[in-house]
C-alpha cells in the first residue's frame, strides 16, 4: 500500500488516509544531493538558480501565467538546463512571473512571493520567449526584478546569517540609489544586503554585514551580469567581483530573508533590485576554502568572465 502512487487518479499526496495508513507531502526537493554542485559544495542553507545544482531536485521554480493567474511547476531538461518549453508551452502569448524560486538543498527553504504584484518576471507574451541574460552566445534564463508602476518585485525565504553568499545578478541602471539583489533584517541597526550600489557618481559592488561592510569601487558602469562572492569568518569577511577586485575587512555574516526590495533602511523604489539575477547560493558557514572552485563551477556555466 505505501508504494501506490495513485488510486481512482488521484495522486497519493492527496490522499490522507488509506486502510489507516498516513500519505505525507514531503515537499519539493526534498532530498539533499548526492552529485551535482550541492554535493561537491555542500551546507548551503539556501539555493535558487536557473540551473540544476542538486541531481536530486528536479523543479526549478513556479511560473504563473498572467492572464488567468494559472500556476504550474517547472523542472529541468536532460542536460540541467532550466525546462524553457515547458514555460513558453504554459504561458503561450501571455506574460509569466515567478511565484517560488524553489531550494534546491534539500531544506525547503523556498523563496516565494504570493502577491502578484510583487512577482518578478520570467517570460515575456509579447516575444513569446523566457527572458534571458549574458553575453552573445552565452544567454541563460533569467529572472527579472524590475519596478513596475510603484510595485517592487521581491521574494522571501526563511532567515539565514550567511557567512558565504555567491550570485549572479546584472543591475540594469544606475538610477536607483542600491540594486540591492540580498536583503534583510537586523536586530540592530536594519539592512543587511549583498549588491551592486548604483549612485551618479558610478557604481560600487558592497557587501553589507551584521557589523561592518565591504566596497569595491571604480567598477565602472555596472550594468553587466557579474559574479559577486562574499565570505566571513565570523569577524574578518571578503568580497569579491568577477573572480578578482578583492576587498578584505571587518565585516561578520549578514542576516539575510529577501531576494530583491526591500531595504528595511530606505524605501522600497529607492533600494532595490532594478534588474535581474538567475543564481543565489547562501551557506551559514564560511566557504572561503572553496571559493576557487564555487567561482570556477558558476563561471563555467554562465561564462561572465
Amino acid at each position: 500500500m505505501a508504494n501506490i502512487a495513485k488510486l481512482d487518479a488521484v495522486d497519493a499526496t492527496n490522499i490522507a488516509k488509506v486502510n489507516g495508513l498516513t500519505f505525507t507531502d514531503a515537499g519539493v526537493n526534498p532530498n539533499p544531493a548526492t552529485s551535482g554542485f550541492l554535493f561537491t559544495y555542500s551546507g548551503a542553507g539556501g539555493a535558487y538558480s536557473v540551473r540544476q545544482l542538486n541531481n536530486n531536485a528536479a523543479t526549478a521554480l513556479r511560473v504563473r501565467r498572467a492572464s488567468d493567474n494559472v500556476e504550474i511547476d517547472i523542472g529541468f531538461d536532460g542536460s540541467g538546463d532550466l525546462a524553457t518549453a515547458d514555460i513558453a508551452t504554459h504561458c503561450g502569448t501571455s506574460d509569466g512571473y515567478c511565484s517560488i524560486w524553489y531550494d534546491q538543498t534539500g531544506d525547503q527553504n523556498h523563496s516565494e512571493q504570493t502577491d502578484t504584484d510583487y512577482q518578478p518576471k520570467i517570460y515575456d507574451g509579447t516575444t513569446q520567449s523566457v527572458l534571458e541574460e549574458g553575453s552573445t552566445g552565452n544567454k541563460k534564463p533569467t529572472l527579472e526584478f524590475k519596478l513596475v508602476s510603484s510595485n517592487v518585485p521581491y521574494m522571501l525565504h526563511t532567515s539565514l546569517d550567511a557567512k558565504g553568499i555567491f550570485a549572479v545578478s546584472r543591475p540594469e541602471t544606475a538610477i536607483v540609489g542600491s540594486a540591492n539583489f540580498l536583503n534583510g533584517l537586523s536586530t540592530n541597526t536594519g539592512f543587511r544586503g549583498l549588491c551592486p550600489t548604483g549612485n551618479s557618481g558610478g557604481r560600487t559592488a558592497r557587501a553589507f554585514t551584521n557589523t561592518g561592510s565591504l566596497n569595491i569601487t571604480a567598477l565602472g558602469s555596472l550594468t553587466n551580469q557579474c559574479f559577486l562572492a562574499f565570505n566571513s569568518n565570523g569577524s574578518t569577511g571578503s568580497l569579491e567581483y568577477n573572480g578578482a577586485n578583492e576587498v578584505t575587512g571587518g565585516a561578520t555574516q549578514m542576516t539575510v530573508d529577501k531576494i530583491g526590495s526591500n531595504r528595511a533602511s530606505g524605501s522600497d523604489t529607492q533600494y532595490r533590485l532594478e534588474g535581474n539575477c538567475q543564481e543565489l547560493i547562501l551557506y551559514e558557514s564560511d566557504q572561503t576554502s572553496n571559493r576557487t572552485g564555487i567561482e570556477t563551477n558558476v563561471n563555467g556555466y554562465f561564462n561572465i568572465f
